[in-house]
């Protein structure tokens, strides 16, 4: 009696309960390992599209502040102001602590 083409005869009820026991265990975990890849996948998404509209708003921000306060200055004759700003900024952003802390936090995000 054969069950089918691709069962050898040879089996018996039991084992063949086993065996089908066993692969129907088999596609349940499967189908439970791509759900959780799923559900990572999209958890990973979601944050990096929040981590990426925060840079860039903060980014959008800093460079409206900068031209307002540029169109101020050249309003108001101050170039000196303008230099020494863009002094302290370069002196900070280069070799100073936000530089190094900017730095920082690079480097530690693409270790994890």
């Amino acid at each position: 009696m054969s069950i089918g083409n691709n069962v050898p005869e040879n089996f018996s009820p039991e084992e063949l309960s086993l065996l089908k026991q066993r692969e129907d265990h088999q596609f349940e975990y499967a189908m439970a390992s791509l759900q959780a890849t799923e559900r990572d996948r999209n958890a990973d998404r979601e944050h990096s599209r929040i981590s990426q509209k925060g840079g860039l708003i903060f980014f959008a921000g800093v460079g409206i502040i900068i031209l307002v306060v540029t169109i101020v200055s050249l309003y108001l004759d101050k170039d000196d102001f303008l230099l020494q700003l863009a002094q302290y900024v370069v002196a900070a952003g280069g070799g100073g602590g936000i530089g190094y802390l900017w730095g920082y936090k690079r480097g530690s995000t693409k270790q994890e």
